[in-house]
């Protein structure tokens, strides 16, 4: 239960706020200070959860007075590849490094889209046929903004992001399946 909590948190280094990257010394005080409330939401959210993803939730971060469109994808896991049907997947993912990466594909869509709110989440652990996998979303003052924005989501999300994907088949073969 914390563990948003604390992704959520600022931390500060002898009274001051401090970035990810700040060198620990024995005697640092740090503090870890809860969200500010007030104020707008965020322009972007980035998640790798084991938790089911939730569309509605997705869209409720979405949806601004602002923006007239809004474009979510849902990838879900699919029961046959080609001619083999998939039991499940596994995934898995160097999640401090995604984030990372997840943010920074958040930042280049705000600048290329202005005034686009953004959100990629995406799962790891086991996966049935049918469960969302990820969801790439965007909402914009116009449509177009929003449907370009939610597919350059998805599509660098899918080839920069550090999540790997392993299928296992209904015949009991695994497949590791690379990065398109």
């Amino acid at each position: 239960a914390w563990e948003r909590e604390l992704e959520q948190a600022l931390v500060a280094v002898n009274l001051q706020y401090a970035e990810d990257t700040v060198c620990l010394r024995e005697d640092d005080e740090i503090a870890l200070i809860p969200p500010v409330g007030g104020g707008a939401k965020a322009d972007h959210d980035c998640r790798i959860q084991v938790e089911p993803l939730d569309l509605s939730a997705a869209y409720d971060f979405l949806v601004r007075p602002e923006c007239g469109g809004t474009v979510l994808f849902s990838g879900t896991v699919r029961e046959w590849t080609g001619e083999r049907r998939t039991a499940h997947l596994e995934y898995e993912a160097y999640e401090a490094m995604a984030l990372t990466q997840m943010r920074a594909i958040a930042a280049d869509v705000a600048r290329q889209f202005p005034g686009v709110v953004t959100l990629q989440w995406h799962r790891t652990g086991h996966l049935l046929p049918t469960e969302i996998a990820v969801i790439c979303g965007a909402s914009a003052p116009h449509r177009d903004a929003a449907f370009q924005a939610a597919r350059l989501l998805i599509d660098r999300l899918k080839r920069e992001v550090p999540i790997w994907k392993k299928e296992i088949y209904a015949d009991g073969a695994v497949t590791w399946q690379p990065n398109p």
